[in-house]
């Protein structure tokens, strides 16, 4: 037996001695109220009775169960929803009291049956109770769902969390990567005879590079304006390395700097058009990043006039482990609520864009840089 039909079977047996429990404790109550009134009702009648008419409400209650999920009491059309319930709880009732009949008089054969009889008494006695059952069975569908939307919240979060860590340490990573470190540090190296400021500079931007990482660590969201002040110092190694074959041209909106964004959105889409698009061309090319906010969405574009993103046999785009890492973070934070496009253009080059929800619950934490 796999391990789902183990969980399944564990599940049921779990709600039939639920029931079973709720039944056995009615029928005691029932037999030992019946003793103290002195009209004794024997032991083996009262658990049959008890029994009988609560797996019947076990069964209904997943009947209410599914009604509360089709028509669920909050969101825009509750009021719709509350009056099927009303119509659905009389018939709840209604069911309960026909099937408790019909099953007693087969529990019971030598008690006198008459349908109608019987119905009309049962009707007197439990149809209002029925209705309080049937809000009580409601109730619990709606927590249940509730608790178990709480924990995919809580398991999602968790994921995230994981994702970040990791789309953080692999950006470090790539950042301390033994052949940049080497590159860079020769940069420094012929730097220091022929430029002694450029080489302080070059030192002074990777070790800034490095203390904004540390500082934006466990951070999900930071402002649009800090990604940029992060990315600045990785941009001017950069330009160390390529020299004037890198051109970076910024086109942001002052009122999309504010606006809340992924953790080290824009690295691994730059360091991807710089790897795979601007370094393989001996002119090099240009990058372009806009961000501009329209209709409650905050779009980022970053374009570039490289080599372009190599094409699979299928004719899509080849993702690297970066990008596919981060297109993983924004269905974990936004799930269908955000867009993400990754295309070469006609022209040439690359162009990623994205389109995000935009809140600017901003409270910055480090000193960003503007950009024009």
């Amino acid at each position: 037996m796999t391990s789902l039909g183990t969980h399944r079977w564990r599940k049921f047996l779990w709600v039939f001695g639920l029931w079973t429990f709720i039944g056995l404790t009615s029928a005691g109550q029932f037999y030992y109220s019946n003793l103290a009134l002195e009209t004794p009702v024997p032991w083996s009648r009262s658990w049959r009775a008890s029994l009988t008419d609560w797996y019947i409400l076990a069964l209904l209650y997943f009947g209410a169960a599914y009604i509360s999920e089709r028509f669920p009491l909050e969101g825009p059309v509750r009021f719709r929803n509350l009056a099927m319930h009303l119509g659905c709880s009389a018939l709840f009732s209604v069911t309960h009291l026909a099937a408790l009949v019909l099953v007693r008089a087969a529990v019971f054969p030598k008690d006198h049956f008459a349908f109608v009889e019987s119905f009309s008494w049962w009707f007197a006695r439990r149809f209002h109770g029925n209705l309080i059952y049937y809000w009580t069975f409601v109730i619990a569908a709606h927590a249940l769902r509730w608790y178990q939307r709480l924990r995919e919240r809580e398991i999602k979060a968790a994921e995230l969390e994981a994702r970040l860590a990791e789309t953080k340490l692999a950006a470090l990573k790539a950042q301390l990567e033994p052949h940049f470190l080497f590159n860079t540090l020769n940069t420094i190296a012929e730097l220091v005879h022929e430029d002694p400021n450029a080489a302080e500079q070059t030192l002074t931007r990777l070790s800034e590079l490095l203390r904004l990482s540390l500082k934006t660590s466990g951070e999900k969201e930071v402002s649009l304006q800090e990604e940029l002040a992060f990315i600045e110092p990785y941009l001017d190694i950069q330009r160390l390395r390529m020299g004037s074959r890198l051109t970076v041209c910024w086109e942001i909106e002052p009122d999309a700097l504010p606006a809340r964004v992924p953790n080290l959105l824009l690295q691994p889409i730059i360091e991807n058009a710089i790897r795979h698009g601007i370094a393989p061309l001996p002119d090099g090319g240009t990058i372009t990043v806009s961000a501009r906010c329209s209709n409650g969405q905050l779009t980022v574009i970053v374009r570039d006039t490289g080599a372009g993103i190599s094409l699979r046999p299928d004719g899509l785009v080849r993702e690297g482990v970066g990008l596919s890492n981060l297109k993983t973070r924004l269905d974990c934070l936004y799930g269908t609520r955000h867009q993400f496009n990754l295309r070469n253009l006609p022209q040439g080059g690359c162009e990623v864009s994205l389109c995000l929800p935009l809140h600017t619950n901003w409270a910055p934490s480090i000193n960003a840089v503007s950009h024009s």
